[in-house]
């Protein structure tokens, strides 16, 4: 059985790092969704200040296209967002999981180790005890 909890901890270490790995490249998605949104606003932000700085129609104009694309791409960034944050959510949660299961196989192989080692020191002591019957009479 000690064999058996060795592999199953090993598995279950492994299942593990694999949640926490694709968790932190969810993460990453996220952060990048919301520094490209940054960007993206900093960018229409920049193109309408000069727009109206170079007091010209058609470049209002074209900023005002501009940033009409800019809040679509946005749109579609903050939805891939969200669609990101819900796999996170299932992601932790699935994480927390791995790691109860992982967390119940080694604390079987703790209370396994402490039978055994009693085992041993039951064993010793009946060992001393015999000894010590032999000595007496």
């Amino acid at each position: 059985m000690a064999e058996t909890l060795e592999v199953l901890i090993k598995v279950a270490e492994r299942k593990v790092e694999a949640a926490q790995q694709a968790l932190a490249k969810t993460r990453e998605a996220i952060d990048a969704c919301r520094n490209r949104t940054k960007e993206l606003e900093q960018e229409a932000a920049v193109a309408f200040v000069t727009a109206v700085a170079e007091d010209d129609v058609l470049s209002i104009q074209a900023a005002g296209a501009f940033q009409e694309r800019v809040r679509r791409e946005i749109a579609e960034i903050r939805q891939m967002e969200a669609t990101l944050l819900e796999n996170e959510k299932v992601q932790q949660a699935q994480l927390q999981q791995l790691f109860a299961g992982q967390k119940t196989y080694e604390l079987l192989w703790e209370k396994k180790k402490l039978e055994r080692r009693k085992e041993r020191l039951k064993k010793a002591q009946n060992q001393l005890d015999e000894v010590a019957g032999r000595v007496r009479k």
